[in-house]
């Protein structure tokens, strides 16, 4: 009985780590925003800044959902849709100029129904056509565009939900207007429309340590280490790691064990009680073949450190 119980909380535990996807970013307040998108405009945009730690998660976004607060009349769907995403060091937008959309990913083009009431259990959700890698390292701007040109519906205003949000920042900028799109300067905004970003629950580790983040030893036997670790939605139960010692390829090491999302695996040795003599050594490690297929993020696969042997 007791195996069996045991049983059940890893299993409880494995999908509670997996249902942080989609991700919530904001904290829901009374009342709502008429961003990203005013349906009492034929054109319009809204771009705002979601920040890193409200976000806290890793991978390829591959939805987005909205949470609509007011019970609309008469919407139906907007056409010509377009959405772009791009990482930012930036907190705050520190002018209202219209966006460069050259330098994002233009991730979502076509017709979206942002207005059927939804909420945490039953958001609108927007699939996205071009699949957005987040680092959870910079910021993330989020910009929207409606070049429809026609009006949805002029009976009530649809509203999503914003976070509550005591922060004088900028985070927020938007402009509406009718008879043309408006690619000019619009308003600046602290209110932050409420998004669940909905990650690829696909395979996807990388090297996260080379001998302890260390880079100088004694001369003398030491073990070499590197910690890789699961930023995917899925559970990792086998991975190999690759590395090279001084650009000389060395022999794969596998891995087996069981790694839920957002851990790291205890030290993993290249080499075991290694005689290091006095000199430079560059570690390059990159994790391959996650659950005998394929990682879907290659850019944090790879750590690459020069550890420095000195008898001083």
């Amino acid at each position: 009985m007791k195996k069996y119980l045991l049983i059940i909380i890893a299993l409880m535990a494995a999908f509670q780590l997996k249902a942080q996807y989609p991700v919530q970013v904001g904290t829901p307040e009374s009342g709502g925003v008429i961003l990203p998108y005013d349906n009492q405009f034929d054109y319009n945009w809204c771009a705002t800044i979601y920040p890193q730690d409200e976000i806290n998660a890793r991978g390829n976004i591959v939805k987005v959902f909205l949470d609509v607060s007011s019970i609309t009349l008469g919407l139906e769907v907007a056409n010509n849709q377009k959405i772009f995403m791009a990482l930012t060091t930036d907190v705050e937008f520190t002018n209202a100029g219209y966006p460069d959309t050259t330098t994002m990913t233009e991730v979502f083009d076509g017709n979206i129904n942002y207005f059927t009431p939804g909420g945490p259990e039953d958001p609108d959700e927007i699939v996205l056509t071009t699949p957005f890698a987040y680092n959870n390292t910079d910021n993330l701007i989020i910009h929207y565009e409606n070049r429809d040109g026609t009006k949805v519906s002029t009976l009530q205003e649809a509203q999503i939900n914003f976070s509550d949000n005591s922060s004088s920042l900028n985070v927020c900028k938007y402009k509406s207007q009718d008879l043309s799109f408006p690619n000019i300067s619009g308003t600046l905004t602290n209110k932050m429309p409420i998004i669940y970003l909905g990650f690829d629950s696909g395979l996807d580790a990388g090297v996260s340590k080379v001998n302890d983040n260390k880079d100088f030893l004694l001369p003398g036997n030491h073990n070499l280490t590197i910690n890789f670790r699961n930023y995917s939605g899925d559970t990792i139960i086998s991975i190999n790691v690759e590395w090279k010692l001084n650009g000389v390829l060395q022999t794969a090491i596998p891995w087996t064990g069981t790694l839920y999302t957002g851990q790291e695996s205890t030290n993993i040795n290249l080499l075991s009680n290694y005689d290091f003599a006095p000199g430079n050594y560059t570690i390059k490690a990159w994790t391959v073949n996650p659950n005998s297929g394929t990682d879907e993020l290659n850019t944090n696969d790879t750590l690459t450190k020069t550890i420095v042997v000195a008898d001083y």
